[in-house]
């Protein structure tokens, strides 16, 4: 009896070419009794992406208040109505060994739902997703 194998071809792909996020943040958000559960990637090659730098040395490539703007847009256009206020904006960098390099805004958008828009300076704005 012939037996052929087959081997197949994506078993060897490599581990990074699989699309891989960074977790920022989960939250519980509770609303009138009702509570629901986000969460905050953003996807490996979206960090790629932005540009290298020391924020001690090197000019921002985005203003504090473009970040805004562009997280209270992303929010009215994901949840159709504007935040009720901006809460805090932070600097920060990604939290992993390869990306520690590399910077983004974190705007704190109070409202229904209250959530944190990771802004990256590619102009990109990432928000939590529910789980």
């Amino acid at each position: 009896m012939l037996r052929i194998f087959i081997i197949i071809p994506v078993l060897l792909i490599p581990l990074k070419s699989i699309a891989e996020t960074l977790v920022l943040e989960k939250r519980s958000y509770t609303y009138n009794g009702v509570t629901t559960n986000f969460i905050l990637e953003v996807d490996v090659a979206d960090i790629e992406e932005t540009i290298k730098l020391d924020p001690a040395k090197d000019k921002l490539p985005l203003s504090m208040q473009k970040a805004i703007n562009l997280a209270t847009s992303a929010y009215k256009e994901e949840y159709g109505r504007e935040p009720r206020s901006v809460a805090s904006v932070t600097l920060t960098h990604f939290s992993s060994w390869d990306y520690d390099n590399r910077w983004y805004f974190l705007v704190d958008l109070t409202g229904n739902p209250s959530v944190q828009a990771a802004v990256l300076f590619n102009e990109k704005v990432v928000l939590p997703r529910k789980i």
